[in-house]
């Protein structure tokens, strides 16, 4: 089983084939909630500027990959 940490290293990691990869790997439930917190990353204070910067590039990716986020 990967790890939390490792899940998210990968969908912040700014490399579009492995934001998706990952992203592809989850379940539904799971790409709901990550969808949701990087959704936070990049609106809400406290995150560094590079977090918020990769959680935008992650969700841009997915998006316009067109990949379901049901």
């Amino acid at each position: 089983m990967i790890s939390t940490e490792s899940i998210w290293n990968k969908l912040l990691s700014r490399s579009e084939d492995t934001i998706l990869t990952t992203y592809n790997e989850l379940n539904n439930e799971e790409k709901r909630t990550v969808i949701d917190h990087l959704k936070k990353m990049v609106t809400e204070d406290g995150w560094h500027i590079e977090q918020m910067k990769s959680a935008r590039l992650a969700i841009t990716v997915i998006e316009e990959k067109g990949i379901k986020q049901n």
